[in-house]
């Protein structure tokens, strides 16, 4: 078995990964109009925290693509999130958007993904299945910035199904 150590770096670097992310995407920014961003696939990038809803919490990173609309607001996701411990999840699903009002958007997801478990964090399964929801906020830049909360379970496929919650907070960048 792997130390903690190395897990740890390998966060740091996924950490640094994603704030090099956020700062070119907050460089260049540039102002589109929203039918020129809303048509586009979406690199997110952020911070998330893990086991909110419990006594140890984790913080960590998360990074995920979004597909091009494939109808209405309906995306395709790939997503990896780990934490400071080296557990993560690496999934792929839908999200569904809901415009509302003029640059805000509440979001639901759904997907299924790899979990990894760490000495912290244990799920029971290595099949996990990812839901959120999320409210963003459409920059003049065509840039949003999002906060959800999500839930990864097992669905009781697993030996025990503690589940998770989790917290996060992205930039998301149209690519």
């Amino acid at each position: 078995m792997k130390s903690d150590a190395h897990f740890g770096h390998k966060t740091l670097v996924l950490f640094r990964l994603c704030l090099a992310g956020l700062a070119l995407g907050l460089m260049s920014l540039r102002a589109e109009s929203a039918e020129s961003t809303t048509d586009r696939p979406l690199l997110a990038a952020g911070y998330a925290v893990t086991n909110v809803l419990r006594f140890h919490r984790l913080s960590g990173a998360t990074i995920e693509w979004r597909s091009t609309p494939v109808w209405r607001t309906l995306r395709g996701w790939v997503s990896y999130s780990t934490d400071t411990h080296g557990a993560y999840f690496a999934g792929v699903g839908g999200y569904y958007g809901l415009p509302f009002a003029d640059r805000w958007e509440f979001g639901l997801s759904f997907g299924p993904g790899y979990f990894r478990a760490d000495h912290r964090i244990d799920l029971g399964a290595k099949v996990e299945f990812r839901s959120s929801v999320e409210l963003s906020y459409r920059l003049r830049s065509g840039r949003r910035l999002a906060v959800g909360f999500g839930h990864i379970s097992n669905g009781s496929i697993g030996r025990v199904n503690p589940g998770s919650e989790f917290v996060h907070l992205l930039l998301e960048m149209p690519l």
